[in-house]
C-alpha cells in the first residue's frame, strides 16, 4: 500500500509509503518503488542533435544515456534547474534493460537492491 498520493510543486508524484518516479515514452509507463529516493526516465532510441548534445554537455559517444540520466537525477531531486549541471559523482546510476529498442535509467543516492521489470501488454 502506497498510501495516499499528492504531487510536488513541479509535478513529482509524492507517496506516504515511500517513494516513486514516472517516466513515459510512447506506449511504454515506467514506475519505479523504493524506499529511498529515486528517479528514472527512459526514451526510445533516437538522434540527439548537435545542439542538445552541446547545450547540456552531453557525450557525443551515448548523447541519449547522458539525457536519460540527467531526466533520472531531475527526478531524483526534483529539482529541473538540474538540466543545465553537471551530474554529480555520487549519483548511482543503475541501466535497465528492457525487450525495446530504448536506453532507460534509474538514478538514486543508495544502491537499489532489486530491480524488477514487470511487462502488462
Amino acid at each position: 500500500n502506497w498510501g495516499e498520493l499528492a504531487y510536488s510543486e513541479n509535478g513529482k508524484p509524492l507517496i506516504e509509503n515511500g517513494f516513486i518516479s514516472v517516466s513515459h515514452t510512447k506506449h511504454l509507463l515506467l514506475i519505479a518503488y523504493e524506499s529511498f529516493p529515486i528517479g528514472i526516465d527512459c526514451e526510445f532510441d533516437r538522434p540527439i542533435s548537435d545542439l542538445l548534445i552541446k547545450r547540456l554537455n552531453l557525450n557525443p559517444a551515448n548523447p541519449l544515456k547522458d539525457w536519460c540520466t540527467l531526466e533520472a537525477w531531475i527526478k531524483l531531486d526534483d529539482k529541473p534547474k538540474h538540466l543545465t549541471e553537471a551530474i554529480p559523482n555520487h549519483i548511482i546510476v543503475e541501466s535497465l534493460e528492457l525487450p525495446y529498442a530504448c536506453t532507460c535509467i534509474c538514478a538514486s543516492y543508495q544502491k537499489i537492491k532489486d530491480i524488477k521489470v514487470i511487462k502488462k501488454d
